[in-house]
């Protein structure tokens, strides 16, 4: 139960865990600030919410960027290094800067303060105790992920019933059956997908969230915010300059992102 709840927590979207962590920082800090400190409980929320707030938003970018850091190599120890000390020293200016803007609501009262002494080391210590957990948190995801592709490949069936191979997608038109074979990528329109066939393309309601849950076990994968391509489809992987990539697929171009690009290395052989 505890190793399921736990696989759960590191499935929520970023900005899910993000708001989670938030509150509950928030809570953990007021808490202590109001049984260590002898004062109103104003005095107890409002350092409390800087703290919560401050981590809420810095936790959320590392999230997001984690996944860029170098892995297995010395430059993985200088990225983490210089980026966990960011973070601490970003974390420290934004709970200085929320804890004022938070008193001056309060108390009409504009203090901008900074750590110092004991305060100083206590502070940077949880930093990037916090900054580790995340980290951990975040290569807990992309292991999940990559789990989840294997999973997908080894649960295919080499000779699918009528019933697994038909997709029933919904149209402005109505229902209609679709074979998955036949579609070689998903592009987010709005509201919609459109399905790209070999031959032609489907205009389809449904979300791109959707999209991924349906066909990246039918070995697809996420090249773009806006993208689904079916792997062995892809003709070519392109690098066309400036850090940009593209790849084609049954003679349609498809933009790649950082973030697709480091999924693609990380399953090559």
């Amino acid at each position: 139960m505890q190793a399921s709840s736990n696989t759960a927590l590191a499935r929520m979207a970023p900005i899910q865990l993000a708001l989670c962590a938030s509150g509950a920082l928030t809570f953990l800090y007021a808490t202590v600030f109001f049984i260590t400190r002898e004062g109103s409980l104003v005095s107890a929320i409002v350092p409390g919410i800087a703290n919560g707030l401050s981590l809420g938003f810095l936790g959320y970018a590392v999230l997001r960027l984690a996944g860029y850091a170098p892995a297995g190599s010395p430059w993985a120890i200088i990225w983490h290094g210089l980026f966990s000390t960011g973070f601490v020293f970003g974390w420290m200016m934004a709970i200085s800067f929320f804890d004022a803007c938070l008193n001056w609501a309060v108390s009409g009262t504009w203090t901008y303060w900074w750590f110092s002494g004991p305060g100083l080391t206590w502070q940077m210590l949880q930093g990037y105790f916090i900054y580790a957990l995340i980290s951990i948190t975040s290569a807990h995801r992309r292991l999940l992920e990559l789990h989840d592709l294997a999973r997908a490949a080894a649960d295919s069936s080499p000779a699918p019933s009528m019933e697994a191979r038909l997709l029933v997608v919904q149209t402005e038109q109505g229902l209609v059956p679709v074979d998955p074979a036949s579609i070689v990528a998903v592009e987010a329109t709005g509201d919609y997908v459109r399905l790209i066939r070999t031959r032609d393309s489907l205009l389809v309601k449904m979300t791109m969230t959707d999209a991924e849950h349906r066909f990246c076990a039918r070995g697809f994968i996420r090249v773009h915010r806006s993208w689904l391509v079916k792997l062995e489809a892809v003709s070519l992987f392109e690098n066309v300059g400036q850090g940009r990539w593209r790849a084609l697929v049954g003679g349609q171009e498809v933009p790649v992102s950082r973030s697709g690009i480091k999924l693609l290395k990380d399953l090559m052989l």
